[in-house]
């Protein structure tokens, strides 16, 4: 390399250097790890400029019309190479001056491996399908290093392209896409995007529009400076992509969309696993048909809708996992919205913003099942929402919501098991206008209101749940009808320990009350069939006293000899009684 060009690197370089500082100046209210990417991808843009060798206005190979790779090679010192996979025709170290069109051009390259590296080049034509480089019906070729930035259409466009490498790669503020990928009327499949750097293209980040899939997304910066709409998008049929280990930050919209498609055979079997989603509408969001789609591992914060949301669209999504997620200011963590089928939400943890819900059921919805969350700091730590079809909600950990743990509005069939409600501000568990619901094994307690509260909601059978401490009522029934309350342990609530309100023909027995204001209360009811129950006082048995039983009183009372917690059911009433009776501190609540 002579003198000139040398000094022309390090001219370039300063340059560079001193508009990053300018970037980082009007940046500075950002997060530091917002600075941090950054830094690290205006330093890459450093060493993705042109080496000075060549000066074009374009580069176009059509190897099916005169233009060949063969032709290229044997007439220009800008391309070398044989085009086998150890030798590939190779492009490196041109600088192309925007003109119409896509600035390197390959066209109807199959069969032949080739590689462009280190390249400028841009495009004045103002269309998502032109770009720096344009690549079209061809297949086996490397896109390594290429600044391809600041152009009308995209960074890099496909069509119908396969097994391209596109890495390391600087693509930003072009008026279009990061990346397009045109599969019509064939595919874009077998691509491996990876390692590149997108920062404000003016609508994506990277967008699949038609038959997409086996492709590699691959620890990628996707940041929008807050301007820029979605990060990645496929639409219209993508099966088997992997996205994976992507830092996407800072959008007006959506982070990664699989959105529309009004077929069964949508969008299926893609993971989604291990990225950083930072800023934006929604974190990751399906709005297609399909099935077997895998959520796994992201970490996302600070979404004002949603992190993730998925729904089917004319048809059904199917058997989607959602798993191991981290949520984080959140306004809603995760929604699983109509035509859902089998959808797992497994342990994830949410942590909101107290205005929004962390995990939402929506409108036909079915069997959905959220099992082993964390779900604290939302407004509503679980809403069931006009749903119809059984979703067991199952040992889940939901605290400090503002309102209520678990929310069920006009649903049915529904099943609460096994969950820890704690710190909660309203109720614990609440339904309102619903019917034919199970809540059993259930640990509430310190709720500011009620532990368990219905509403007109009907036929709602409440079974083995430890209600405990709430600032109310244990469990408190208002114009609901039919409901069966057997075998709970309520205590040390600051209210009724059940609370029956213009509540028709409830069942309420084998229940061990104690500690509370009263033990079981009915106003203005009809038909209720009462029995068994055991109201526990401790002091001089007098049944109005307001002395609280302590919990270790009463575990130690029903723990068997390997410490293990004898609930209402599978023990006799008789043999709790003799034991809370034993030594005759400890007697029945005269009725």
């Amino acid at each position: 390399m002579n003198y000139d060009q040398n000094r022309n690197r390090k001219t370039m370089k300063y340059s560079i250097i001193i508009a990053v500082m300018i970037v980082f100046a009007a940046l500075g209210q950002r997060s530091l790890s917002v600075n941090s990417n950054l830094i690290q991808a205006e330093t890459k843009a450093e060493t993705i400029q042109s080496a000075g060798s060549w000066t074009l206005t374009s580069i176009s190979i059509d190897n099916a019309g005169t233009s060949t790779w063969v032709n290229t090679e044997s007439t220009y010192d800008w391309c070398t190479g044989s085009g086998i996979e150890g030798d590939p025709y190779l492009i490196e170290n041109v600088t192309i001056t925007p003109s119409s069109g896509s600035g390197i051009t390959i066209k109807n390259s199959r069969g032949v491996f080739f590689k462009i590296q280190n390249c400028t080049s841009g495009t004045t034509t103002t269309a998502a399908g032109y770009g720096g480089i344009g690549i079209y019906n061809s297949d086996f070729g490397e896109l390594i290093e290429n600044n391809c930035s600041e152009g009308a259409g995209s960074g890099i466009a496909f069509e119908n392209s396969d097994n391209i490498t596109i890495q390391d790669n600087f693509l930003s503020y072009n008026e279009f896409h990061g990346i397009f990928f045109d599969g019509s009327p064939d595919s874009c499949d077998e691509n491996t995007i990876s390692g590149n750097t997108m920062i404000n293209n003016s609508i994506l980040g990277i967008y699949l529009n038609y038959n997409n899939s086996l492709n590699i997304i691959e620890g990628n910066l996707i940041d929008g400076l807050g301007s820029q709409d979605n990060g990645i998008d496929f639409s219209n049929y993508g099966d088997y992509n992997t996205i994976i280990d992507n830092n996407i930050q800072n959008l007006n919209g959506l982070a990664i969309n699989f959105g529309y498609m009004g077929s069964l055979n949508g969008h299926n079997y893609n993971l989604v696993q291990d990225n950083t989603i930072l800023g934006g509408s929604k974190g990751i969001y399906f709005e297609t048909d399909g099935i077997g789609n895998e959520i796994i591992g992201n970490s996302l914060t600070e979404l004002t809708s949603s992190g993730v949301w998925v729904a089917g669209e004319d048809v059904l999504l199917q058997a989607t996992l959602v798993q191991n997620n981290d949520f984080s200011e959140c306004k809603t963590g995760i929604v699983a919205d109509r035509y859902t089928e089998d959808t797992l939400i497994t342990g994830n943890t949410i942590n909101g913003t107290s205005t929004g819900t962390g995990i939402n059921l929506y409108t036909w919805s079915r069997n959905n099942i959220v099992k082993e969350n964390i779900i604290n700091y939302n407004k509503r730590g679980i809403m069931l929402q006009n749903s119809n079809e059984t979703h067991p909600i199952i040992n889940n950990t939901i605290n400090y919501n503002s309102e209520y743990g678990i929310y069920g509005y006009a649903c049915k069939d529904q099943s609460i098991l096994d969950n820890v409600l704690r710190y909660n501000n309203k109720s614990g568990i609440h339904f309102f206008f619903s019917e034919n619901n199970v809540v059993a094994g259930n640990i509430i307690s310190e709720s500011i209101q009620d532990g368990l509260s219905l509403f007109l909601s009907n036929e709602t059978y409440i079974s083995g749940n430890i209600i405990t401490m709430n600032q109310n009522n244990g469990i408190f029934s208002n114009k609901s009808n039919a409901n069966h309350i057997v075998g709970n342990m309520i205590y040390d609530n600051g209210g009724t320990g059940i609370s029956l309100e213009s509540s028709n023909d409830s069942v309420v027995h084998d229940n061990i009350l104690g500690g509370n204001l009263v033990c079981i209360e009915e106003v203005n009811c009809v038909g209720t069939i009462e029995y068994d129950n055991l109201c526990i006082q401790i002091g001089d048995g007098d049944p109005n006293d307001n002395e609280t039983l302590s919990m270790s009183s009463l575990l130690d009372a029903l723990t068997d000899t390997e410490g293990i917690v004898i609930g209402g059911t599978g023990l006799g009433i008789g043999a709790i009684i003799a034991a809370l009776v034993a030594g005759g501190k400890k007697k029945p609540k005269k009725k």
